[in-house]
């Protein structure tokens, strides 16, 4: 027996080197038959599990009582590891925290540093960035050459997480994107897109391709093996043309991540999304085929908490976009559940009611019960102006913004949506100076921000629309000042000294483009009043015109009416129709071609026996009979019915021809 357990073990050894799982586990088993507790083999069986992604078989060998206890201390990384790849987060992170104070004093600091990083990792499944970053921080220093790089590269995904999350973490770290690593590249365009820089996003992404494409072809990959890889940053690639409004090309290279096979799921998952938004509803079955390829089972542990809300978004404006209005209010509902401080669950309820019932007063008095839960939405208080403007209320869409400005207390209230909403409606209202006033205080409010520019556009322009020229100028002249190459300032300026001196305008003129500035000798008056079309009376103009200008009239010739026409008498109604067609027809001869033909043994009115109950033969008609009227039939007058000929006998025998005399 001790021949064959080393046998075994020498077989072992050389699976082992060869990296052949699958005979590792029998090989391993064949030796457990003999010696249930030999840890070197159930150490290796759980490596080679764990190699197979086999989870679940792996934990129950460790908390098998086969298992020695030494050995069961040893394997905590093992087991914390089973736990987080089966999705057990939570169960994963309790064992790293109470275990690792005694594991690192009785097998040293490289399992204490295995461990904080498998914590490091479930913190980020957990989205708590700010606790991840902390700990790569307190790793960092410590990290050893060949750990630098992965290092840094998860430090830079913590970060752009954080930023896609809408999140901010303290000393953000220099970006150095001069290294070779694609994952360190791909991390950093993470962070540009999340900021909004698409340029930059997209240029760090097209050499986090070449760079992956390049290093894994160097280390021997296959094509297929190069393209999953691939995969991740194709589909962020897409993402990014998705947003600079390249459509075309963002559902080529989407389309090109779902035709690969091996692709993972969270991956497949987000371009299937993606690829329905941005088709929108130009095919609504592909679309529902799109979204069923964007959640598969088990897929909640996989995806970010926003990614998996703005999936179950779509599924539901997918099912009221195909008018399935009890399904999409059910996803609606199960949002507003999930995610109760979210408005736009809220929004597809109300759009729901819109649809189905086609009543805008639904809507509202809907919109109205959820502007309860959420006061401080801006989302909900747009959509209910909305509304109150399309039924012309607008006194009621004012007083609803300005109640909703008063009780917030962030940069909502100076939104420059909310403003240019605001402006409009007072505007509407005749209430000129609080227009001019709110534009004013949004101005102060943005200074020195991006968006102080716009506002101060926009009160400059109101402020001449209202007819205070000189007020408008000061305004003009501050964005002149600060941007002189800016064409439409400079001409709002000019035209706001147009209106109180001249003079100046003259000389601002200057500041315009050069393409602006056209000689007055290159202006064809002619061809620009040509070029369109008449607005006066024409009628008087051709009254006025000159008399060689106006054409002869064309006398009209009376029409000619036969000489023995009647005028008294109306024509004949049916007289464009052939003869043959008309009531007054009759055919000419005797009818002898229409002996036989008609109805057999049916009655025909005005004949026939039993017909009215009494016979007609020959038009002859019963003595001291006197046919009446009824008062209500109708009276033909076009023509009368003559009697038919009697019927003669027909008789086999052919008729002789009669001679000439």
């Amino acid at each position: 027996m001790a021949e064959t357990t080393q046998a075994l073990f020498v077989e072992l050894n050389s699976l082992c080197l060869d990296s052949n799982y699958d005979k590792i586990v029998e090989t391993s088993d064949k030796i457990l038959r003999s010696e249930p507790s030999d840890p070197d083999a159930i150490h290796t069986k759980i490596v080679a599990l764990i190699r197979l992604e086999q989870y679940t078989n792996a934990l129950k060998l460790i908390d098998s009582p086969t298992v020695p206890t030494f050995l069961r201390e040893e394997l905590v990384f093992e087991r914390a590891y089973c736990l987080y790849r089966a999705n057990r987060l939570q169960d994963c992170l309790d064992l790293v925290r109470k275990e690792r104070e005694d594991t690192t004093k009785s097998f040293g600091s490289d399992v204490e540093r295995s461990l904080r990083h498998l914590e490091a990792q479930v913190l980020y499944r957990f989205e708590k960035y700010d606790n991840c970053d902390q700990i790569y921080k307190e790793l960092s220093p410590s990290a050893e050459e060949y750990e630098q790089g992965e290092l840094r590269a998860n430090i830079l995904a913590v970060k752009a997480a954080a930023v896609a999350n809408g999140e901010k973490l303290a000393d953000e770290m220099e970006i150095d994107i001069s290294s070779d690593s694609y994952e360190v590249a791909y991390n950093v365009a993470c962070m540009h897109l999340a900021k909004g820089e698409l340029d930059q996003a997209a240029s760090l992404l097209e050499k986090a391709k070449r760079h992956c494409r390049e290093s894994l072809a160097a280390e021997q990959y296959s094509e297929e093996e190069i393209q999953q890889e691939l995969a991740v940053i194709t589909a962020q690639l897409a993402y990014v043309h998705q947003l600079q409004g390249n459509s075309a090309k963002a559902i080529e290279l989407y389309e090109t991540v779902l035709k690969l096979r091996g692709t993972d799921t969270a991956i497949s998952a987000v371009a299937s999304n993606n690829l329905m938004a941005v088709k929108k509803n130009r095919d609504l079955l592909d679309a529902a085929k799109l979204y069923r390829l964007a959640t598969p089972s088990g897929l909640e542990h996989k995806l970010t908490s926003v990614q998996r809300r703005i999936i179950a978004v779509n599924g539901a404006l997918l099912s009221l976009s195909m008018s399935k209005f009890g399904d999409a209010r059910q996803k609606a509902k199960a949002l507003c559940d999930q995610y109760p401080g979210d408005d736009t669950p809220y929004l597809i309820l109300a759009g729901i009611s819109l649809q189905e019932k086609k009543l805008p007063s639904k809507a509202l008095e809907e919109l109205q019960q959820y502007v309860q839960k959420l006061p401080h939405s801006l989302s909900i208080h747009l959509a209910l102006a909305q509304l109150l403007i399309g039924q012309s209320n607008l006194r009621g869409a004012l007083n609803l913004m300005k109640t909703f400005v008063d009780s917030v207390s962030d940069d909502k209230p100076y939104q420059p949506a909310v403003v240019s909403l605001l402006v409009w409606l007072y505007g509407q209202v005749n209430e000129v100076d609080t227009a001019v006033s709110l534009l004013e205080d949004a101005t102060r409010f943005w200074k020195g921000s991006n968006n102080e520019r716009p506002i101060l556009k926009q009160l400059a322009s109101y402020k001449l629309k209202c007819q205070r020229p000189q007020d408008a100028a000061q305004d003009y002249e501050r964005l002149v000042k600060a941007d002189p190459t800016d064409a439409e300032s400079v001409a709002g300026l000019i035209i706001a000294y147009s209106e109180f001196d001249p003079s100046l305008a003259e000389q601002y003129q200057q500041y315009l483009p050069s393409d602006a500035q056209v000689p007055k000798s290159f202006i064809d008056v002619d061809a620009i009043e040509s070029a369109f079309g008449t607005t006066g009376n024409t009628k008087r103009m051709r009254e006025t015109g000159t008399e060689g200008s106006s054409k002869p009239k064309k006398r009209r010739r009376k029409p000619k009416l036969p000489k023995n026409i009647d005028p008294n008498v109306a024509p004949d109604p049916e007289r464009w129709l052939p003869k043959r067609d008309r009531t007054t027809y009759a055919k000419k001869g005797k009818g002898k071609r229409d002996i036989g033909k008609g109805p057999q043994g049916a009655a025909v009115a005005g004949g026939g026996l039993g017909g009215t109950g009494s016979a007609n033969i020959e038009g002859r008609k019963s003595v001291g009979a006197k046919k009446e009227t009824p008062p209500d039939s109708p009276q033909l007058t076009a023509a009368t019915q003559k009697p038919a000929p009697p019927a003669q006998q027909a008789t086999s025998n052919k008729k002789k021809k009669k001679g000439k005399k």
